[in-house]
């Protein structure tokens, strides 16, 4: 993970602001991450993430940017999903503010929760992986913290 000084540094020359503090982009993926899936379709939430997600856009002014393979309806499907668990998106495969330094077509983000990266906590259930949302609060929410302090 980041460290914290390098991050803040990150924050105030590549974020925009928002409440008067720099937005704090993190990636996040959909399948296995948000929810447990059978692709394409949704069997239910991966724990309370639509919960954490809300709190830290509303706490530490985080910007959620959908990192996913999902496209056309499938993509629908989970933007559907997204707005009636009540998660304001910043952006769906991109970060809004990229535009204006770079040329790049990968998003950024200052963290990626997703079930693929290497050393995401993870859980099982019904023989599948997921992200470990409880785990991920651990990890993070001091980060955020500080972060949002700016």
């Amino acid at each position: 993970m980041k460290d914290i000084e390098g991050t803040k540094e990150e924050l105030k020359v590549l974020s925009e602001m928002k409440n008067n503090k720099n937005i704090i982009p993190i990636l996040v993926d959909f399948d296995s991450t948000m929810v447990l899936s059978d692709y394409p379709y949704i069997k239910k939430e991966n724990g309370n993430c639509s919960e954490i997600l809300k709190r830290w856009v509303n706490e530490y002014n985080v910007g959620i940017i959908l990192n996913t393979m999902r496209s056309d309806e499938h993509l629908q499907i989970a933007l559907d999903w997204i707005e009636s668990k009540g998660i304001p998106l910043y952006g769906i495969g991109e970060n809004p503010t990229q535009k204006y330094w770079t040329n790049s077509n990968k998003p950024y983000g200052i963290f990626s929760i997703d079930d693929i990266n290497v050393g995401c906590p993870l859980r099982r259930e019904e023989d599948k992986y997921l992200v470990d949302w409880d785990k991920i609060v651990e990890l993070l929410e001091p980060k955020l913290k500080t972060l949002s302090e700016l």
